[in-house]
């Protein structure tokens, strides 16, 4: 791939991340449940409890505040997202990588990971 394509490819990516960004949350929250990908998007305070999230994509999602309490976030791409004050009780994350995601460890620790969890420090789960 020559290093036009490649800057193309890249700028495309961040248009199409910052158009889903500037929707708003209640719009990202469909998009998610219905195509099962929100890249970069702003999920801020959404509540999705209970929810089958498996194999979701979420590379940057901004996730602060949410409620994804019981939520099966299995095999999810969570690399970068913004956790911060999200309710994690209860969430499936094995599988997940949460790599470089911003999350407080108390949060964490009250979710399901294990040793195929990728936690945020890049290390192998169960996540502590």
């Amino acid at each position: 791939m020559t290093i036009r394509k490649i800057a193309v490819v890249t700028l495309l990516a961040s248009a199409i991340g910052v158009a889903a960004y500037a929707q708003s949350p209640a719009t990202n929250r469909d998009q998610l449940l219905n195509t099962g990908n929100c890249a970069a998007c702003n999920l801020q305070g959404v509540d999705l409890s209970g929810t089958d999230l498996r194999n979701a994509n979420l590379y940057k999602a901004n996730l602060r505040g949410a409620n994804l309490s019981n939520t099966n976030l299995g095999g999810a791409n969570l690399f970068g997202a913004l956790l911060e004050d999200s309710n994690l009780s209860g969430a499936n994350l094995s599988l997940a990588n949460l790599q470089s995601a911003t999350v407080f460890q108390p949060a964490l620790q009250s979710a399901i990971t294990n040793s195929s969890t990728i936690c945020p420090d890049g290390t192998a789960g169960p996540c502590k």
